[in-house]
């Protein structure tokens, strides 16, 4: 398992989730190793590009978007925003029972030569 969890604020690491970068990393996974990915972000949705771009590479992708109760947000929790990457999809039948569900996808996935992330930019988000 490789856990990517590059981003700082809300700068975007778009080198490390373009489609190429993703397939760099699935390819240097045992076969069923998993690459889970943080995409918390407050001004774009990253997780449909980097679902297209895993679907396009032939990887099966879920995502887990945790909202924090009242208590926990009190408690310092914050919104937190997941993905899981793997060519085993039976890798990720716990994932599914704990909540987990396919991400929407994309027309335009990151990639090496288009990363434009305006077209990833949260409606209202300026």
């Amino acid at each position: 398992m490789v856990v990517l969890d590059a981003f700082s604020s809300d700068a975007v690491p778009v080198h490390l989730i373009t489609q190429e970068a993703i397939g760099e990393a699935l390819r240097a996974l045992r076969p069923d190793g998993m690459l889970v990915v943080h995409v918390s972000n407050r001004y774009y949705d990253l997780a449909p590009a980097i679902a297209t771009a895993a679907q396009r590479l032939g990887a099966s992708v879920l995502e887990r978007e945790f909202e924090p109760t009242a208590a926990e947000h009190d408690a310092g929790a914050s919104l937190s925003d997941w993905m899981v990457l793997t060519r085993s999809p039976e890798r990720l039948d716990a994932f599914r029972a704990a909540g987990w569900v396919p991400p929407r996808t994309s027309d335009h996935p990151l990639t090496d030569d288009s990363s434009d992330l305006l077209r990833h930019l949260r409606p209202g988000a300026w």
